[in-house]
């Protein structure tokens, strides 16, 4: 009898990178690109979305041939200096302080569908990084099945938002702004690099490579697919 694969399909990493992108970037990072250029944060989105995708290249190439979780340091420490390594880990644990941000938004959120219950924002914010710590516990293929349940439902609240609205938008209005890119340079370049990082979850998938089922095809597909997704949405 052939084993069941305990490993992430390429189902579950396409629905973990869009995830990843929309939960934990675009809810924090698109507002923020929207107050810097206004309606022309399409063209900041898609140049973002364009140089992530560069950026990405050389290391999922490394991730490819040579699929191992943790990778980032590992690639450091063998192709270049372990002290460089050292220095990427350190980076890499300042950016665990941006769990701590998503939770806060998450947090923000979720208090508003109970504005009687009188929640506290540091509690729901502290409780949501608990609960998804100890789903990490059980392996990344069941944290793969929960983000996909998790996606499939922002995906529908978002088609219903989308499609729902397109009526009320005013296109006289915001279609000569969106494609006359007159908003100035270092607010677009400012908006480019807060979305960057926003995209930036479509690598997720590659820091636990070796639970990945055929990791060299797997995590470059779901890369792109995930952040071409979003990026039409």
């Amino acid at each position: 009898m052939k084993e069941k694969s305990t490993k992430m399909s390429m189902l579950g990493c396409v629905t973990m990178s869009i995830g990843a992108i929309i939960g934990a970037g675009l809810f924090t990072a698109l507002p923020m690109g929207i107050t810097m250029v206004g309606a022309k944060v399409g063209w900041a989105l898609v140049a973002a979305a364009i140089f992530i995708c560069v950026r990405t290249l050389p290391s999922l190439y490394l991730q490819s041939s040579l699929p191992i979780s943790g990778g980032s340091y590992v690639y450091m420490a063998r192709f270049i200096h372990p002290s460089v390594a050292f220095v990427q880990s350190l980076n890499a644990c300042i950016g665990m302080f941006n769990i701590a941000v998503m939770s806060i938004t998450f947090a923000a959120y979720f208090v508003q569908l109970f504005p009687g219950a009188n929640l506290n924002k540091a509690v729901v914010a502290a409780a949501c990084a608990i609960i998804f710590a100890i789903l990490g516990t059980f392996g990344a293929k069941f944290a793969g099945m929960v983000q996909n349940v998790i996606v499939a439902i922002l995906l529908a609240a978002l088609s219903v938002y989308i499609f729902g609205g397109l009526g009320q938008v005013n296109h006289a209005a915001m279609a000569p702004d969106f494609l006359l890119p007159t908003a100035k340079l270092m607010s677009v370049l400012g908006a480019v690099a807060i979305l960057n990082y926003a995209l930036q979850g479509g690598t997720v998938v590659a820091g636990f490579a070796d639970e990945v089922e055929n990791p060299g095809k797997t995590i470059p597909q779901s890369f792109f697919i995930g952040t071409g997704v979003v990026t039409v949405i």
